[in-house]
Order: C-alpha cells, then structure tokens, then sequence
C-alpha cells in the first residue's frame, strides 16, 4: 500500500477562523526583509507572543552541557515537577536557524512536558549568520549526546532519547537523529517532527507557489533564513541541510510529522515523510487543514492547533513506558 497523509481539521482549502484573526491582525510590513539585519528583526516584538497559552504548571532549571571545542550549550529543563524522573526529550526551537530562542518557545516546551510526562532539554543552539552551518547542528548533537551519555546525571530513565522541533527545529532535529544513526554514537528512538525544513535546495513546489505570500511564514523569510544558514549555495543540498536530499533514511526511528495546509513547507515536508516510509520507517504524517505555519506558537488562541500540541505530546508520552 502506498503511503497516505492523513488530515485533520476542516475543509480543505478553507482557512481557520481563528487563524484568519491571527493573519488579519499582523502589522504590514514596511520594506524587504534584505534591507534588515537579524539583529533588527530579533528585537521587533514577535506577533505570536499574544496567542501563547498560559504557562503549563511545571518546574523549570537552566544547565550548561559541553560541546566540541571546549564550548558550553545553555539548555533549558522542564520537569513536571522537581523529582520527576521520566525519558528525556530532546527539544530544537524553530526561527529559519536566525531567530527565536529559549524563551520564543518556553511555553511549547512547558506544554509539551506537562501533557506528555517526559522531561524536555530545550537547547539554545548557535544561530546564524553568527554562525553559519554547521554550528547549529554541531551544537544540537553535541548536546544530544551528552545527554544520552550522562542520564544519571541529569535524572532521566533512558540513555535512548526522543527528538522534536518546529520548522528550523524540525530541520535540526531530524538531522540530529541522521548524524547520530551514522556515527552509531547514540540512539534515536524517536522523532516528531512540527513543520520541518527538509529541503532548502529549491524552493518551487506546489505549496511554495501557493503560499509564497501572505500566509505568516513565506517564501521571502525562508531565503533570508537559508541565505544566512549555509554558506554556500552548494550546500543548500548537503543532507544536513536538506534531509530529503539523503540517501539511505533507512533505520530512523518511529516519527510523526506535522503540517499546516497553508505553508511554504507543507510539500517538503510530506515529501519527507514519504521517502522515510519508503525506507522502511514507520511513520505517519497529519495535515492539519486550515491551519498555518506556526500553530504550535498560537495554542493559546487556535483550538486546532492546541489539538496538534496534544496530538504530538499523545505521541511522545506513548513511549513513557
């Protein structure tokens, strides 16, 4: 049997009500975003801030973990509370590898780790043009196998981790558990995936087209993003950059995947789920229709996508077993 998306939501091609709010309440833009440095758009207020849920009730510590070259990565903990000893999550923020941060994704994280019981490591991965690919996915692999190497350490019941990231994250993330089924270094046992990044070597698929405007993240972001990342043009189809792009997917872990119907990302990351079914993966793709990319950012106000969070925490708690 060929591999099915499966859909969620409302009608096809209808936009959310709620998130037609959301969309219809953004400022216009003002000029290109090339005419822009990173600096300049991390510091504008984030649109998304006011649709955050109200922080999930759970305990919250910050560690440093070191990396390669005698670095240390800020990594942010969620428990469900102080002497919760649960399986550790491994958490990669999204941001087109240029913005956002710790914070910008604190109360997914809280989310997360309240409805799925696990313990969440959020790292705080160098961003570009700062530092350009590969430092991210240095760091979000250095930091995933610390962990992986030192659970007693930091109270977690399982040397195998769970991944999971939104967009860049979602990118990072996947690609965190290519390079650790290669290097045989630690384990992967499972990923999910929020609107993931898979290929940034082209960006002229259906959903690109459709999308390219207007529908919060577009086609516009996704080149100021990748044109910052990679440092050249020839690396945009490096599988570490493009996971899609890979080989042999054969052996990754149990994923779910996510998308939004309106978004750049929709086909790439389909296309994603498909080629690692057809690898032998055991994975299942939802499209949630009506929705935008972003909508793990927006639960506090979009019913559908607090349903997505619950969707993917449901999966991450069923392996907390």
């Amino acid at each position: 049997m060929s591999f099915q998306v499966k859909f969620k939501g409302g009608p096809a091609g209808v936009l959310d009500s709620q998130t037609k709010v959301f969309l219809d309440g953004l400022a216009p833009k003002s000029g290109p975003m090339s005419e822009l440095s990173p600096d300049q758009i991390r510091s504008a207020p984030s649109p998304t801030t006011a649709y955050h849920p109200i922080p999930a009730p759970v305990a919250v510590e910050e560690i440093a973990i070191p990396a390669r070259n005698g670095r240390q990565v800020r990594v942010r903990v969620y428990r469900k509370d102080e002497n919760t000893i649960a399986p550790p999550l491994v958490f990669i923020h999204g941001g087109c590898w240029v913005f956002c941060s710790l914070d910008s994704h604190d109360t997914l994280c809280r989310q997360l780790c309240y409805e799925s019981g696990l313990t969440v490591f959020s790292i705080d991965y160098r961003l570009a043009p700062e530092a350009k690919f590969p430092a991210g996915a240095e760091d979000c692999y250095d930091t995933a196998l610390w962990i992986s190497k030192n659970n007693d350490k930091v109270n977690v019941t399982s040397d195998d981790l769970l991944i999971c990231g939104d967009s860049a994250g979602g990118n990072l993330s996947t690609v965190t558990t290519l390079m650790a089924k290669c290097s045989g270094e630690f384990k992967v046992r499972g990923q999910m995936l929020f609107y993931p990044i898979t290929d940034a070597s082209r960006m002229d698929n259906e959903s690109y087209i459709q999308f390219a405007k207007n529908h919060f993240l577009t086609k516009e972001t996704m080149e100021y993003g990748s044109n910052h990342y990679v440092p050249s043009k020839e690396e945009l189809s490096d599988p570490l950059v493009s996971p899609l792009l890979a080989d042999d997917l054969a052996e990754m872990p149990k994923t779910l995947i996510q998308t939004a119907e309106f978004d750049v990302l929709r086909d790439e990351a389909e296309a994603y789920a498909e080629k690692l079914a057809e690898n032998g993966v055991d994975v299942e793709c939802v499209r949630y229709n009506g929705m935008i990319h972003a909508y793990a950012a927006l639960i506090g106000k979009i019913d559908l996508g607090k349903a997505a969070v619950s969707d993917a925490a449901s999966f991450l708690k069923s392996f907390n077993s």
